[in-house]
């Protein structure tokens, strides 16, 4: 469903950032997606990260929710 598309995304993003886990692996771990469409989610967020500065800081709250340090 569409409404699930942002979160699902934003989810492929972190683990894409803060793991080592292959594209392939993220997409078969949420929901049975292919690894292209892995890489084009992770190329989305990071779109949008830069162009939505109000989307940019409700990630940023969410890294730290999860304690998640940036990098620098």
């Amino acid at each position: 469903k569409r409404e699930y598309l942002l979160p699902r995304q934003l989810a492929m993003y972190l683990a894409k950032k803060y793991t080592n886990i292959p594209a392939s692996r993220i997409g078969r771990m949420i929901g049975s997606r292919d690894h292209s469409t892995v890489l084009h989610s992770i190329d989305l967020i990071e779109k949008k990260l830069r162009e939505d500065k109000a989307f940019a800081a409700e990630v940023a709250k969410i890294e730290e929710s999860l304690k998640i340090k940036k990098e620098q």
